[in-house]
């Protein structure tokens, strides 16, 4: 093994490392942060809870799960039920991790860098389609 790939295998270990840091900062931040719902101050834990014991949205979730009681969970109306309830918890999860991400952006990441990372990504996924463009023009698909 060369000098350079175990300098670039340190290099690699601390961009993880420190990348690995990045997440559990922003893993704490979601999981602390209160946020307002049902004109409580609530972590997420709690708004999902508040949620399932019926305190927020209380006909909403009452409804679907005796949907689900009823007709079962393999049944259409059970599947439909099961959607609605997934959909509010997902709707929850987002606004706490939407907020907390731009609550890490600007506590830790910086306005600058966190630009340079979307920019970065942008670069790739625009050189993707490129590419994939490109392989379609040579196997003469045409266009669609």
């Amino acid at each position: 093994m060369s000098r350079v790939q175990v300098l670039q295998g340190v290099i690699d270990i601390r961009l993880l490392s420190f990348y690995k840091y990045e997440y559990n900062v922003l893993k704490v931040i979601v999981n602390t942060q209160k946020l307002k719902m049902g004109g409580k101050e609530l972590n997420i834990k709690e708004a999902i809870n508040t949620y399932l014991d019926g305190q927020y949205l209380p006909q909403h979730y009452a409804y679907h799960k005796s949907q689900i009681e009823q007709f079962g969970l393999d049944s259409d109306e059970g599947k439909i039920a099961q959607e609605e309830i997934y959909q509010q918890l997902q709707k929850i999860n987002n606004k706490y991790i939407t907020n907390g991400i731009l609550m890490f952006t600007k506590d830790y990441i910086g306005e600058k860098d966190f630009n340079a990372r979307v920019e970065a990504k942008s670069r790739i996924k625009t050189n993707y389609f490129n590419n994939m463009i490109n392989s379609m023009n040579n196997m003469n698909l045409g266009t669609f």
